[in-house]
């Protein structure tokens, strides 16, 4: 493999294995409610800045086409959450921040002197900035999860959190299906424009739905209306899949494992709002 993917491999398995020791930790569950939460906002984060502002690449140098620099993009999203989970769970002063901050800005500088990460416009201080008040905001947000709008955003970001990387191996890494969008393509954003769209709208509607305590009849529509949804992007063309039905499962699945996680962090925060 070349540089840039052993790099961000290497940087992925750091991130998994600070997730595994939160977990045994604290022995629960709930520490992925926070890890996916935050996942989802440096996801959605890294959609505005890294994919519409163009303020950086990454350079991974495994899938071989445009794709790859947002693997580089998914490993980020995934590994920074780890490490605040792991902030939140220590319960770190605010200040544990700033070398947490040094240290993710000291990787951008040596992955940027390897040539698997350039920048444009973004400077590394604008990381440490950023990174300094991520830390904080994570733990303040968890240390609050008795405020309906935190409960609710909780659950519409961890969806987004859970579909979007799944759905990225599902399109980009496994090729299973392309998107075909002409004025997407021409602005040359691709595919993951169309795939934060569509996360974005489903994880809205699951976090509401779940928030007024709608009736299972409403989750089984929305689950209904997302099959038909895929349906309808495949007959006007705007997905195409060489194997129809196995694309279709698997985009399901995608869907679902997200409700399934919605559900039960939204189960799991009520019950913390009732012991308080």
């Amino acid at each position: 493999m070349s540089l840039g993917a052993w790099a961000y491999l290497i940087l992925a398995i750091v991130g998994l294995i600070v997730l595994c020791y939160s977990y045994w930790k604290m022995r629960s569950f709930r520490i992925f409610i926070l890890y996916f939460t935050v996942t989802g906002v440096t996801l959605l984060f890294d959609y505005f800045i890294y994919l519409w502002a163009k303020s950086y690449v990454y350079k991974v140098d495994l899938l071989h086409n445009e794709l790859d620099s947002h693997l580089g993009a998914m490993v980020n999203g995934l590994v920074l959450p780890s490490f605040a989970v792991l902030f939140v769970l220590l319960r770190c002063r605010w200040y544990w921040s700033i070398p947490l901050a040094i240290f993710f800005t000291l990787i951008e500088l040596l992955f940027s002197k390897w040539g698997i990460f350039e920048t444009y416009w973004w400077k590394p201080g604008y990381t440490t900035i950023g990174l300094i008040i991520y830390f904080p905001i994570a733990r303040l947000w968890w240390n609050h999860l008795n405020k309906k709008w935190i409960h609710f955003s909780s659950l519409l970001l961890s969806f987004y959190g859970i579909f979007i990387p799944i759905h990225f191996l599902h399109h980009s890494v496994f090729k299973m299906r392309t998107y075909h969008v002409e004025w997407i393509e021409h602005l040359q954003r691709g595919s993951s424009a169309i795939t934060t769209i569509t996360g974005l709208i489903f994880a809205i509607i699951l976090a509401y739905l779940s928030i007024v305590n709608a009736g299972y009849r409403w989750f089984l529509f929305i689950m209904v209306g997302y099959i038909a949804y895929d349906i309808v992007l495949k007959y006007i063309d705007v997905v195409q899949a060489e194997h129809t039905v196995l694309d279709s499962i698997v985009s399901y699945l995608t869907f679902y494992l997200g409700y399934l996680f919605v559900r039960y962090a939204d189960r799991t925060i009520k019950v913390l709002v009732n012991k308080t």
